[in-house]
């Protein structure tokens, strides 16, 4: 009998074991299976993310032209990729910045990179004043001896600078980001003149992806050339030229510009340009077709204009031959002119906020049109009883889309998902270090550590391979007329060769920069 008892404890005990082997191994799989499935979510929604900018790029691209007039987008907050069991796979656009909306108004979706100053063409006073740097770190932005910035989140790198400063800005508030809204206006003074906008990110105020095509707008008297490749004066004067400016202006006027530059007259620049103009004193309301139709560089895309109608008085005072108050003064007005007014730098010479000296000084920095805009696409599975909670495996991207060019590119992408924790990180070492140092006075902690790097840039997927950016159709295109995209140079209006020197994450014809 005992015996037997021995035997039945000992099958009890093998089947026992088992059964916890069994439920072990069940748990493993189902775990496996669990963190499979979570996987394959957060690659969905990676992948819809893509879409989301592939959408913002497709709207921007379709309002090119608008865009070259100088209009803004008109952009959809949210897409349905997919929808099932409860829930929908989506892409949304988000604002850059909380709170960024005045009361009763829909928040940003889109930041004009155009309104921005630009980190490698600024000097270490206009980022002081634009930004509130202090000079050591506004020196060593600038001090980079002709090497441009990549990105604004480069910045990073630079000593002095905190995560925070450069995504979130020293305080934030609603204050801050209304200086940044679309009309460039604030509640308190309608100028935009408040201390508030020391507060904003410097990517909401430095931009490296700046880049006016060097086209004509079609400003009034010259519709019928909007689209052109502008006439290139800074070269020998040849038949090509005359031609040329014949053909923007009217017989006879090729003349004239030869007297000019037989004048021994530089024409190097837009501000020598504006001189010549003044010199020679040709009527003020020609300047909008010449300023529009000439050009004095052979870059295709003009490195750092700024958009007069779009920029913060804190931008636009930064800029040379500008004051605070002429500033405020243009963000003031701007609002209250027509599309056609607007459509000329010339505008704040014309409306007596800007002297001639001082539009001169300023005319080589400014533009009336943004054709590079930044977009914050967040993706992920929604659920369908409570669409307002947090997107399931959300995965975030930060994007410059650039349609400066007929076809459209992504200038610049990076995954800011864990953005915030990377924040709070930061902010929770600095404050230890700060309490440790309050310990120690006598003998202080010393963090000898680079920088916090930026958010790791993304790669482990080919996100391009779902996107042609090539061209079509890669062939010089008849002089005059807007280059193809894709082409690194193109023969000017006047002759000589127009160059392609944008930077950017990918260029139209595949690759990367």
């Amino acid at each position: 009998m005992r015996a037997r008892g021995s035997a039945l404890l000992s099958v009890l005990v093998i089947i026992t074991v088992g059964a916890i082997i069994g439920l072990g191994v069940l748990s493993l799989g189902s775990a496996a299976e669990s963190a499979s499935s979570r996987s394959l979510d957060r690659l969905t929604a990676r992948a819809a993310a893509w879409s989301g900018v592939q959408a913002a790029m497709a709207e921007l691209a379709s309002q090119r032209d608008a865009l070259l007039a100088g209009e803004s987008p008109v952009l959809s907050a949210r897409h349905e990729i997919e929808k099932g069991r409860g829930r929908s796979l989506v892409a949304r656009l988000v604002p850059l910045r909380a709170g960024d909306a005045r009361e009763g108004e829909e928040p940003m979706l889109a930041e004009s990179e155009n309104a921005k100053l630009d980190l490698s063409r600024a000097t270490a006073e206009m980022l002081s004043a634009a930004c509130g740097l202090d000079a050591e770190v506004a020196g060593a932005i600038a001090g980079r001896g002709g090497r441009p910035w990549s990105s604004v989140e480069e910045l990073a790198t630079v000593p002095g600078l905190s995560l925070k400063r450069l995504y979130v800005g020293e305080e934030g508030g609603r204050g801050a980001a209304r200086e940044a809204a679309p009309a460039g206006e604030t509640a308190e003074d309608g100028a935009g003149g408040t201390a508030d906008e020391e507060r904003l990110p410097l990517t909401s105020l430095l931009t490296a992806f700046s880049f006016d095509p060097n086209v004509q707008q079609g400003v009034a008297g010259s519709e019928e050339h909007a689209g052109k490749v502008r006439v290139n004066i800074n070269v020998p004067w040849s038949d090509a030229l005359g031609e040329a400016v014949d053909e923007r202006f009217g017989a006879g006027s090729a003349a004239a510009l030869k007297g000019i530059m037989d004048n021994k007259t530089a024409l190097d620049s837009q501000e020598s340009l504006v001189g010549a103009l003044r010199v020679f004193g040709v009527p003020k309301d020609r300047w909008p077709a010449i300023l529009d139709a000439l050009t004095t560089g052979d870059d295709l895309f003009v490195p750092g204009r700024v958009d007069l109608n779009l920029a913060s008085a804190r931008t636009l005072s930064a800029l040379p031959g500008f004051t605070r108050e002429s500033a405020e003064g243009v963000v003031r007005e701007r609002a209250k002119l027509s599309a056609t007014q607007r459509a000329s730098i010339t505008w704040p010479l014309t409306a007596g906020l800007l002297t001639d000296e001082q539009f001169q000084q300023a005319a080589g920095w400014l533009t009336t049109r943004s054709m590079q805009w930044r977009v914050r696409v967040e993706a992920g599975f929604e659920n369908e009883e409570s669409p307002e909670a947090a997107l399931e495996s959300r995965v975030v991207f930060d994007v410059v889309l650039d349609v400066a060019d007929r076809t459209p590119r992504v200038a610049y992408m990076r995954e800011v998902t864990h953005l915030g924790v990377a924040l709070a990180m930061q902010e929770r070492a600095e404050a230890e270090a700060v309490r440790r140092e309050a310990e120690s006075p006598v003998e202080p902690l010393v963090i000898d550590a680079p920088p916090p790097a930026p958010p790791s840039e993304m790669g482990e997927l080919d996100l391009g391979s779902g996107l042609d950016l090539r061209p079509m159709d890669l062939d010089t295109p008849p002089s005059g007329e807007e280059p193809a995209s894709g082409a690194g140079e193109t023969t000017g209006a006047g002759g000589g060769t127009m160059m392609d020197r944008r930077t950017g994450r990918w260029k139209a014809g595949g690759g990367t920069r």
